[in-house]
């Protein structure tokens, strides 16, 4: 179980939990509220019918906008942290 998992390193001594992931992945962890920040990188490349960013969310959740960085590539990075209430 993903979410047991990272509650359990949550608890141990060490830095911050990173992790890559799809849509099914950031939706789970949206839902039970353990993501605080997110690195997000947008490649210019329209699939069609894709896989949706992030799925279906019962819940509304706001984002700051920290930084975002583009590269000669056309790709660009933006990092959001989790909006205090």
């Amino acid at each position: 179980n993903v979410i047991e998992r990272i509650a359990a390193l949550r608890n141990e001594p060490g830095g911050d939990i990173w992790l890559f992931g799809g849509g099914e992945l950031i939706s789970m962890l949206l839902s039970a509220d353990v993501v605080n920040e997110m690195w997000i990188t947008y490649i210019p490349v329209i699939l069609g019918n894709g896989v949706s960013l992030f799925p279906k969310q019962d819940n509304e959740s706001k984002w700051k906008l920290i930084e975002a960085t583009p590269y000669n590539s056309d790709v660009l990075m933006v990092k959001y942290k989790k909006a205090k209430k």
